[in-house]
């Protein structure tokens, strides 16, 4: 299938060079030749020679979308797969976050891949996905934490564990806003120079975030089982390794 669409896009440069000469950009189609790389191709390294973009600056997705391509599907293409990259390259920072926008992209690509949506819908709910990206908004994430990423982080370490077996609500996930906040003091208190490889700065971070977890319990209006507590306690220290 690679062969094929790739000899596709072969005669038609060939094509557009023999009729155009020099005068024609191939920007419009990049987005989508990457996506069938990245498909198809097993690379350990691989160096793209077009600019990057910086999807967290408008005036350089601006600048993108005037140079890439004419459709508004070529524009989505570039504008999906720069914040796909990032969401890959900051996925353990914040799991639950990311992961979620993750799957929003997919399931807008797949609208439009599937013909649910115009090309015109494509590009605007690419965007519209891009502006609550950069806000660090997301349903479910109350307000007080949205510009604390690292409290955030542990907000969605606390209630990812514990949506599986209770029902979160605006004043329960407030509740674990404010816990996220406090394990953040707490982590970041406790942070010293190569603490990744001192277990006993890691064995202080578990300690104190527990003690403080079974002291505030009864604020979440839940009982957290032990086996809840060391899951929580788990992604906890993975979200400190990766935001301090």
């Amino acid at each position: 299938a690679f062969k094929d669409e790739l000899k596709f896009f072969q005669k038609m440069r060939a094509s557009v060079q023999q009729r155009y000469a020099d005068t024609v950009s191939y920007r419009e189609y990049e987005p989508r030749v990457r996506k069938l790389l990245d498909t198809y191709v097993e690379a350990h390294e691989i160096e793209y020679v077009t600019r990057q973009v910086n999807i967290f600056s408008k005036p350089m997705v601006e600048e993108a979308l005037m140079e890439y391509g004419k459709s508004p599907a070529s524009q989505a293409d570039m504008i999906a797969h720069e914040m796909k990259k990032v969401i890959n390259e900051n996925m353990d920072k914040d799991e639950a976050f990311y992961k979620k926008f993750s799957e929003m992209i997919e399931d807008t690509i797949q609208a439009f891949q599937e013909g649910r949506t115009t090309e015109k819908e494509y590009l605007e709910q690419v965007l519209h996905t891009r502006d609550a990206f950069e806000a660090g908004y997301q349903e479910g994430i109350p307000e007080s934490i949205k510009d604390q990423p690292e409290a955030r982080a542990f907000f969605g370490a606390l209630a990812g564990v514990l949506k599986t077996t209770h029902e979160l609500n605006d004043s329960i996930n407030e509740q674990l806003a404010q816990a996220g906040t406090r394990i953040a003091a707490i982590v970041s208190a406790l942070t010293i120079r190569d603490w990744k490889r001192n277990l006993d700065v890691q064995r202080k971070m578990e300690n104190d975030i527990e003690d403080f977890l079974m002291e505030h319990r009864k604020d979440l209006g839940m009982e957290v089982t032990f086996d809840e507590m060391d899951a929580i306690l788990a992604k906890c220290l993975k979200v400190a390794k990766n935001n301090y």
